[in-house]
């Protein structure tokens, strides 16, 4: 099994990654996943956008499938455990981060805001734009998604 490297930790102030549904659904839980390891980067804030937020609310109650039911309800469990705490830090250099605000720029580009994934690349973009660029270091973010190949199964599943 090879490493997945998202990035190159030498020019990274923080590599923010934005996990869309499918990865939490079908994947292992991101607090259990080596971060590090998957990207070489020292520093990960994993955030999730409000799309993804609500998604999860809607499996919980009427995903086909009872066991995803039941897998969304103990996500929006530990979401919510999570919420209320203070620290966020999931392990050593990784915290989370709930994206609050839907963003408004789908009219600049492609993004349409009736798709999950645009909304996901839409909140991307606008975290890019609120994070000043650290040591002349740029922002770096990576939507992970089962639907493009990015994630590899074999180092995300249970």
């Amino acid at each position: 099994m090879g490493t997945l490297v998202l990035g190159d930790s030498e020019s990274m102030a923080a590599l923010y990654v934005f996990p869309d549904t499918n990865l939490l659904m079908h994947f292992r839980r991101i607090d259990e996943l080596d971060w590090t390891a998957l990207s070489g980067a020292t520093d990960i804030v994993v955030v999730l956008a409000p799309a993804v937020v609500k998604e999860l609310g809607k499996h919980k109650d009427q995903h086909p499938s009872r066991k995803l039911r039941q897998r969304a309800r103990n996500l929006n469990s530990w979401l919510r455990e999570l919420r209320t705490r203070q620290d966020r830090h999931l392990k050593n250099g990784v915290t989370l981060e709930v994206a609050t605000k839907e963003p408004t720029a789908f009219l600049m580009g492609d993004l349409d805001p009736a798709v999950n994934d645009d909304r996901i690349i839409a909140n991307s973009t606008r975290s890019r734009a609120r994070i000043p660029r650290q040591g002349g270091r740029g922002f770096h973010a990576k939507v992970g998604t089962d639907s493009t190949g990015w994630w590899a199964p074999s180092d995300l599943r249970g």
